[in-house]
């Protein structure tokens, strides 16, 4: 609703197939959108404002942005865990491929026909992919070198 009222689009809905009824309906909508804008303009100008307010008290505060401290913290614990050769479950899981499914000419279940879910390393592995050209998880290699492992931390956070 909010994206379009911002680009000036007004809500439809179903259209009778008579052209008399069309006409009423057509003012009925128009109506009823006017009302929704009127009412919820306030408050997509309340909401800007407070969003610009609250980034400039962070930024004088010189607190990360959440997102830039996520994606550090995700960096820094993929590097942790590749470091590791002992079989704990998170050393495991760093590796972890769903299995194929039947439609894919494995076994099992398989994914659901949606789009694929995005697994916790597809950041990292894309990163290395198109900044290093490094293969899916290679990376983990490059995370045994801890001093060349934190200059590529800033560049994957600032991504």
């Amino acid at each position: 609703m909010r994206s379009m009222l911002q680009q000036g689009r007004a809500r439809t809905s179903r259209q009778p197939a008579d052209a008399d009824a069309s006409e009423s309906s057509k003012s009925s909508v128009e109506t009823a959108s006017e009302a929704t804008q009127e009412y919820l303009e306030p408050w997509v100008d309340w909401i800007r404002r407070v969003t610009r307010t609250v980034e400039s008290i962070r930024e004088s505060l010189r607190i990360a942005d959440w997102a830039t401290t996520a994606r550090r913290c995700q960096f820094r614990w993929a590097g942790h865990v590749s470091k590791r050769d002992d079989q704990r479950w998170s050393t495991k899981m760093l590796g972890w491929k769903p299995d194929r499914g039947w439609r894919d000419g494995g076994q099992g279940r398989g994914r659901a026909h949606a789009r694929p879910r995005k697994r916790w390393a597809d950041d990292i592995d894309n990163y290395f992919a198109s900044e290093h050209n490094l293969a899916e998880g290679e990376w983990r290699l490059l995370a045994a070198n801890r001093s060349e492992w934190r200059k590529h931390e800033k560049l994957f956070v600032e991504r």
